[in-house]
Parts: C-alpha cells; sequence; structure tokens
C-alpha cells in the first residue's frame, strides 16, 4: 500500500478542444502535460492527422505531429484506464487543497502484503525492486479511484527512501510523490484516498512540446529542417570533404574492421539528412563507430539514438575501445538512461557512474583515505597514551573522600536534588520560577518521596557518592588528554648516516599539534572532495562527445543542455539514427529542436515499422502515421547508401532472404563462408569418429 504526497499546481493554460487549432503562447514554453491532461480528462477523440510524402508549410508538419502524438497519448490513457495499473491507498493528514502552492501532504509507505518469510539477502533483493519500481513513477500519470470526475494528475517528483530495520520493526519503504493537474487545486486531502497509476507519459510530451515548440518559433538549424519536410530537396551537409585516403587514415580499423560498402557510404555523407539502408548482420553499429571517427569534427558532439536498450548495449561496446582520453581520436560518450534497464557495458557511461569514477573523485576520495588511516593511527596513539597517563584504574568504583567531606563540596548537593526532581517530579519544572536553595530542594524531595514511597530506598549519599566520582573521572580524563595534547614524546635511534654512522639521535616529537594538523588537512580534504563530487557530472558532460540514448529518451539530452547549459557541447555536429526504419517521426522535432546539423538514418525498412499504439490500429497505418522518417524519404525518391555483405547468417538462409527481401543484393563475407566451412568439417569429423565408434562397439 502506498500513500502519496501530492502537490498539485493550479494550470497555467487551459487546453484547446481536439477539433479547433493548437494554439500555444509564443512567449512562453509550452506546458504539454497540463495541455495532454486536459484533453485526456475531456475524454477527447483521438483524431489522427494523415502524414504526407513532402511539406512546403513547417506548420502544417509541425502540427500534424502534434495530433499525432496527442491521437496515440488518447488511445494509451483509455486503454490504461480499462486495464490497470499500479494502485496506491492512502489516507490523508487532513486539509484541502485550496493553497496556492499545495502545502498538504500526504504520508507513504509501501508494505508487504504477500505474507512470504525472506532471507535478508532476499528481503534486500525485494526492497531494492520495489525501491527501483517507484523511483520509476516520475513523469507517470495517474487518477483517482471511485471519483465522480475523471480528474488526472502528473507526477513530477517522486522521492523513495528506505528506513532501516530496528530490533522492533522491520525495513520499511517510504515514498513521496509530488504532482500537477491540468485546471489547477481539485483533489481532496482529507480522507481515505485511492489512486491507481494509468502509463509513463513523459514521452509523450517531450514530443508534443518539441513539435509544439518548433511550430511557433524557428528550428536551430533551418537547413536540416527543409531536407525533413522535402526529401526532394538535397540539401549539402556540413561534412568536411574528405578524399577516400584521408577519410582512411582517420578510421580505427585496428580497433574495428571495415568492409568496402560501410566505407563508401561513410565517404559518401555529404547531405543533411542522408539515409543508409543496413539488412540483418551487415555492421549497422560498426558504421556508426566509424562515422564518428571520420567525420565527427573537434569540439563538437554526436547524438546516437536506438530503438531499444539492447541495441544501444551494441553500439556502446563498439566505442567502449576508443574511450581513453590521452589517445588521438578518442570519443567520450555518455549513456543517458535507467542504470537499471540499460546493457552491462552501457550501465558503465551512465552519467552517475560516470561521476562516481570521476578522475578527481577518485584522487581526493584516496587522498582523504589517506589523510584518515593517519588521523586513526595518531588518535590510537592518544588514546594508549591517555590509558597510560591514568594509570591500571582508569576508572574508580570508590571515592577517597569520605561521606562527610563529599557532603561538603559546595553546590553537589543542590545538584543531585535538581537532577532528581527532574527525573520523578513533572511539575517540578512548570513551577520553578526561581532558583531554589538547596534546602527547599530537599524540602521539595522529602514531599515527593512521601507521594511516592517506591523513591525512599533512594539514598541521597549514594547519589552524591555517584556524581561525584562521575565528576572526578571527567577532570581525570580532560587531565589527561591535555597531557597527551601538549606533552612531546621524546625518541632516541641510531644513525644510518654514511657520515656518522651509529651515533646516537634524540628526537622531540610533539604529536598533539602534528594530529591537530593532520586533522585540518583532512578536514580540507573532505571539502575538495566534496567540491570535486559536485563538479563531477559537469566535468564528464563537458567532454562527452557522443551521447547514446534510447530514442524514447532523447528527451533528456534537452534537460541535460537546460541542467548543464556552461558544459554542454556548443555543436551537435550530427544526430545518427539507428533503427530508423522503426523510429516514428513524432520523434523527429525533438532532434530538430536540439539544432543538430546533419542527421543520418540508418536502419532497414523491410523489417518492422515504427510502433504506434492505438485502438484502432487500421486508421495509423491508413494515414501513414506508422510509416518512419526512412521510409517516407525513400518513397520520395531518395537514394539510400545499402550495406550489403552480412556477418550473421550462414550462406543458405542469406541466398533465400537476399532473394526474398533484397533483390540478390546481400552476400556473405568471406570470412563468415570460411568460419561456416571450418564448423561443417568439425562436425563432419566428429561424425565420422562416432559411426566408426559405434561400429566397433556393435561388433564386439
Amino acid at each position: 500500500t502506498l500513500v502519496p504526497t501530492l502537490d498539485i499546481a493550479p494550470s497555467a493554460s487551459r487546453p484547446s478542444s481536439a477539433g479547433g487549432p493548437l494554439t500555444i503562447e509564443a512567449m512562453e514554453p509550452p506546458d504539454a502535460r497540463r495541455e495532454l491532461l486536459g484533453a485526456a480528462e475531456r475524454q477527447d477523440p483521438a483524431c489522427w492527422t494523415a502524414v504526407h510524402d513532402a511539406y512546403t508549410s513547417r506548420q502544417i508538419y509541425y502540427d500534424t505531429m502534434m495530433r499525432n502524438v496527442r491521437a496515440e497519448f488518447l488511445d494509451c490513457v483509455d486503454e490504461s484506464r480499462r486495464s490497470g495499473g499500479i494502485k496506491i491507498d492512502g489516507c490523508g493528514r487532513g486539509g484541502s487543497c485550496t493553497s496556492e502552492p499545495c502545502l498538504c501532504t500526504f504520508t507513504a509507505r509501501v508494505v508487504d502484503k504477500s505474507g512470504q518469510v525472506r532471507t535478508a539477502q532476499d528481503q534486500l533483493a525485494w526492497e531494492a525492486e520495489r525501491k527501483a519500481e517507484l523511483e520509476g513513477l516520475k513523469d507517470n500519470i495517474f487518477c483517482i479511484v471511485g471519483a465522480h470526475e475523471a480528474r488526472l494528475f502528473w507526477i513530477k517528483m517522486c522521492r523513495v527512501e528506505v528506513v532501516a530495520a530496528t530490533a522492533t520493526r522491520p525495513a520499511q519503504i517510504s515514498v513521496e510523490l509530488q504532482g500537477l493537474s491540468s485546471s489547477g487545486p481539485a483533489l481532496q486531502h482529507c480522507g481515505a484516498l485511492a489512486l491507481q497509476v494509468l502509463l509513463f507519459a513523459g514521452d509523450f510530451a517531450s514530443r508534443y512540446r518539441a513539435a509544439a515548440w518548433l511550430l511557433n518559433g524557428v528550428a536551430g538549424t533551418p537547413e536540416l529542417e527543409v531536407a525533413v519536410l522535402n526529401p526532394k530537396k538535397q540539401v549539402q551537409g556540413t561534412y568536411v570533404t574528405r578524399t577516400r585516403k584521408s577519410l582512411e587514415a582517420r578510421l580505427h580499423r585496428k580497433v574495428m574492421p571495415i568492409n568496402d560498402d560501410q566505407l563508401d557510404a561513410i565517404h559518401a555523407l555529404t547531405h543533411r539528412v542522408e539515409v543508409i539502408h543496413g539488412p540483418p548482420g551487415t555492421g549497422k553499429s560498426t558504421t556508426i563507430f566509424h562515422a564518428l571517427s571520420a567525420h565527427l569534427p573537434d569540439a563538437s558532439a554526436a547524438l546516437v539514438t536506438c530503438v531499444c536498450n539492447q541495441a544501444v548495449d551494441a553500439v556502446a561496446e563498439k566505442l567502449n575501445d576508443v574511450q581513453d582520453r590521452s589517445k588521438r581520436g578518442c570519443l567520450p560518450m555518455l549513456v543517458l538512461g535507467n542504470p537499471s534497464r540499460v546493457g552491462r557495458t552501457a550501465g558503465q557511461y551512465v552519467l552517475e557512474e560516470q561521476a562516481r569514477v570521476e578522475e578527481h573523485v577518485v584522487f581526493m576520495r584516496l587522498i582523504c583515505d589517506i589523510l584518515r588511516r593517519g588521523v586513526d593511527g595518531l588518535r590510537n596513539v592518544q588514546a594508549a597514551r591517555i590509558n597510560t597517563f591514568l594509570g591500571r584504574k582508569p576508572e574508580f568504583s570508590r571515592s577517597r573522600l569520605s561521606a562527610a567531606q563529599i557532603a561538603g563540596i559546595r553546590g553537589l548537593k543542590a545538584r543531585v536534588l535538581k537532577s532528581l526532581l527532574e527525573v520523578h517530579d513533572t511539575d517540578f519544572i512548570l513551577r520553578q520560577r526561581h532558583e531554589l536553595s538547596a534546602d527547599e530542594l530537599l524540602d521539595r524531595w522529602n514531599l515527593v518521596v512521601r507521594s511516592m514511597p517506591r523513591l525512599a530506598s533512594f539514598s541521597l549519599q549514594d547519589e552524591m557518592s555517584k556524581l561525584h566520582l562521575k565528576v572526578v573521572s571527567k577532570v581525570r580524563h580532560a587531565l589527561a588528554s591535555a597531557a597527551a595534547t601538549f606533552l612531546p614524546i621524546d625518541s632516541r635511534g641510531r644513525s644510518v648516516q654514511p657520515s656518522s654512522p651509529g651515533a646516537t639521535i634524540c628526537k622531540t616529537w610533539k604529536i598533539g599539534s602534528h594530529l591537530q594538523s593532520e586533522g585540518l588537512r583532512w578536514k580540507i580534504a573532505e571539502e575538495w572532495l566534496t567540491f570535486a563530487v559536485k563538479r563531477a557530472p559537469h566535468r564528464v558532460v563537458r567532454r562527452t562527445r557522443v551521447f547514446l540514448c534510447t530514442i524514447p529518451s532523447s528527451y533528456k539530452i534537452e534537460q541535460l543542455k537546460e541542467e548543464y547549459p556552461e558544459d554542454f557541447t556548443p555543436r551537435l555536429f550530427v544526430a545518427i539514427c539507428d533503427e530508423a526504419a522503426a523510429t516514428a517521426e513524432t520523434y523527429v522535432p525533438q532532434m530538430l529542436q536540439l539544432s543538430v546539423e546533419n542527421l543520418i538514418l540508418l536502419g532497414d525498412h523491410k523489417q518492422l515499422q515504427p510502433l504506434v499504439l492505438a485502438k484502432n490500429h487500421r486508421e495509423p497505418e491508413e494515414k501513414r502515421v506508422s510509416r518512419s522518417l526512412m521510409e517516407r524519404m525513400l518513397d520520395g525518391g531518395y537514394k539510400a547508401r545499402m550495406l550489403k555483405t552480412q556477418y550473421r547468417m550462414f550462406d543458405g538462409l542469406c541466398s533465400l532472404v537476399s532473394n526474398l527481401f533484397y533483390q540478390g543484393k546481400v552476400v556473405t563475407a568471406l570470412e563468415k563462408l570460411a568460419q561456416d566451412a571450418e564448423e561443417e568439417g568439425q562436425q563432419i569429423g566428429g561424425g565420422k569418429g562416432g559411426g566408426k565408434g559405434g561400429g566397433k562397439g556393435g561388433g564386439k
């Protein structure tokens, strides 16, 4: 059960109707979340708009992208309402959401209702799984279960905390959620509340926002926009013209071999939009690697997008060998995505992991560890000296003073009585208006003892002796500590210098001042470590030359640009869209919003089309919404470079696939043929050996 904390902010704009024009204030960034929520609350119909082969008006193109994103969003919300999602039950602390901003909060706690008895290791795994699931609720949409109105809320912040287990209470996971609505505060915080998480909507909002922004503004690279709108217009790109020989000199052939088809495709990159057709197994990831090595200028960066995390990991494996920044031609990369979902190789290059192992952080962490161990050693030496000064009895069980002498210590009796009254007399502090004398405190104590017979066993003399011993012990430890701090250590030894071998050497070591100076150095190093950790993400972003992510996560590039404006690259030279044939065209405005100079579409339009979620899948197909930009470019007459040499299938299957789908152009690499022949020979040899052995065994 989860009890969320919600911060419902008022709406700043009103969504338009489904049939009317999509107007957004040009002076302010469009709040796509509120507009999409408003359309879903009104249950507007999903109106798909046909996608044309070419566009002469940029407004019509971006308006088409906006409408199709909204239609897909509305169908997904409607389907999620019927299928259901994560249920969140809880109860508010009271009050209603009438203040701006909302200050009412909910407590939240995850309760395991399965009743399973888990080991400590399984419990930790369960907690980690639940924590990851809850952290993924950001940018999700939820609704109130059982509410009369179809009000939706957008989770804009999710904070998860694991409370460690104690002796009386098991470990608990607490979560705090903050959200916004389309039309201001309307959620009543008082009483029981049940929420239902519908779907992740951050992807829809980022696509919608990018198209809306470009609809009312100007693209960062108008030349690329022209090439995208009309495939028949071949717009010259910003690639540096190089001869084939100079291009090959920039390649990392020792790191990754390259064939003639891949080299021809890379050498032919000249226009703002380029299409490379890569059938299965023809080395598309290798082509991406060499395209970046050959064409990416200095002081610039590239964006590489894929459809799935598996493809992201494949590209990361190719780039893994060129991450050494001390070598020429290195391509430091940054993977944008959930560390728990990306592959093993890609997971090493997410921002959190790179910041953790950044060289400045590692160096300062090493320095702090060395200083800490030195300070701990000095403290151990001082602790041993303090024990020596205290003698065999660091603590006294009995005082050397008599009872009369202890009773004669000024202020001791009043102090003991006051501490006893503070514990056993609840009205003592309230009634005390001025300092009482020892006799007045004693009279008060006697009244308390008479009202509480169990306190009659208390011996005032024993309490005074205990307090006296406690004070004496503190004084002795303070004196011993002062002696260890200010008294130096005298040491003697024999010289090993050639000029005076064996001579007696006497040295004085002021260990107290040395410990103080080392502690100060450790404190300063910790401050520098904190600064290094804080600045590590900035350094990682500043040196990155390749941003790698899935296409639904491409909006994180814009977030990265806003969060690190001084460190983000001033020039995004190229965006390479891997699996471009399976990438919906509604993602293209995101790349145009980033001011990318050139766009490379790499994929295979003979395979799966983009996945467009809709209740009636025929309408998006008939209106060509499920067609990718790559396929639209080819339908418009754009000539694509084809990778024809494959390394994955054995030759018989390759011939079948090539003749059926690729006009017989795809062939098997010679090294693949040799490898298959060698494996076939080993299998035949093994079969013959087995037959002979079997025959002999049968004869016997």
